[in-house]
C-alpha cells in the first residue's frame, strides 16, 4: 500500500538465473497505481529486485536498489531491460530515469550501471555515461548485449530504435538509429 491511496507494485520483472549465487534474480522497477491506473510522474521510479525460492516455490519480498542521492538515477529504474552478467558475478544493467530539473521533467535518459550482487541484496557500485535525444520521451527499455569483445546497447525512442557500441559495458559512443539495407 502507499501512504496517499492506491499501491506500488513491481512492473516490467525479468527473472535471470545468476550464475555466480546460484538463485534466480529478478529485476523490474517500481510503478504506482490508484485506482487501477498508473499514477504517472508524481512517484520516483526504483529499480526493484526478488529471487526465487526453489524450496518455498516463491519470490522473496521485493527490495529497491540504493543509488547515489542526487544524481540523475534517483527515479530510474530497470524494467523490461536486458542485462549482462560478468565472469566475476558483477552486473552490467541498463536502466532509464526520468530526470527533473527546476521543476521540469527532462526527456528519459538511459545508462548502464555496474552492480554487485551477494545472493541476498544488490548494490550499486557505478555508473556509466548518460545518453538522451530532445525527441519523444528520450531514451528508454535499453538492453545490453556483449558479442565479441564488444557491447552494444538497444535504446527505445518513440520515433525509433537506436544502438550505442562500448568496449567496457557502461561507456558508449554516441548512439545512431537503427537502419537496414533491404
Amino acid at each position: 500500500p502507499y501512504p496517499d491511496g492506491g499501491e506500488i507494485v513491481v512492473s516490467d520483472f525479468w527473472p535471470r538465473w545468476h550464475a555466480p549465487s546460484r538463485k534466480i534474480l529478478g529485476i523490474g522497477h517500481t510503478v504506482r497505481y490508484l485506482d487501477n491506473r498508473v499514477v504517472a510522474g508524481k512517484n520516483p521510479r526504483s529499480t526493484a529486485y526478488s529471487t526465487y525460492d526453489p524450496a518455498t516455490r516463491s519470490w522473496t519480498p521485493w527490495k529497491t536498489l540504493d543509488v547515489p542521492a542526487g544524481s540523475n538515477l534517483v527515479s530510474s529504474g530497470a524494467g523490461s531491460v536486458g542485462r549482462h552478467d560478468l565472469p566475476n558475478g558483477d552486473i552490467l544493467l541498463p536502466v532509464y530515469a526520468n530526470p527533473v530539473r527546476d521543476g521540469k521533467a527532462l526527456p528519459s535518459l538511459a545508462s548502464v550501471i555496474r552492480c554487485r550482487f551477494d545472493g541476498t541484496t544488490l548494490r550499486f557500485v557505478e555508473q556509466g555515461n548518460e545518453m538522451t535525444v530532445p525527441t519523444g520521451r528520450g531514451f528508454g527499455e535499453p538492453s545490453l548485449a556483449a558479442f565479441q569483445g564488444r557491447y552494444f546497447l538497444t535504446l527505445r525512442n518513440d520515433d525509433y530504435l537506436a544502438i550505442a557500441r562500448g568496449k567496457d559495458g557502461l561507456h558508449f559512443e554516441e548512439p545512431r538509429k537503427v537502419k537496414f539495407d533491404d
